[in-house]
């Protein structure tokens, strides 16, 4: 079972919820997105409460400070069935 959008939201941070070997995508990709400020329907492996996997897509938009510099993203997850 998937933990609840309670169990999760503003509570749990994206990096907890990853495979190890998407944990190692995200490492790759992150530089990428903050540089170009979007990713769509990028693939991650999430992790159940049970420790097996269910797929995901990831898209998101970086918001930059007056200065340029990532602050933060705003990010859709979605099960890829």
């Amino acid at each position: 079972r998937m933990q609840s959008r309670a169990e999760v939201v503003g509570k749990v941070r994206f990096l907890e919820l990853l495979s190890p070997r998407s944990k190692q995508r995200f490492a790759r990709e992150f530089p990428t997105f903050k540089r170009t400020g979007r990713v769509d329907g990028v693939p991650f492996d999430l992790l159940r409460k049970d420790g097996s996997t269910v797929a995901g897509l990831l898209s998101a938009t970086a918001a930059f400070d007056d200065s340029g510099r990532f602050v933060r993203s705003r990010s859709i997850l979605m099960r890829d069935s």
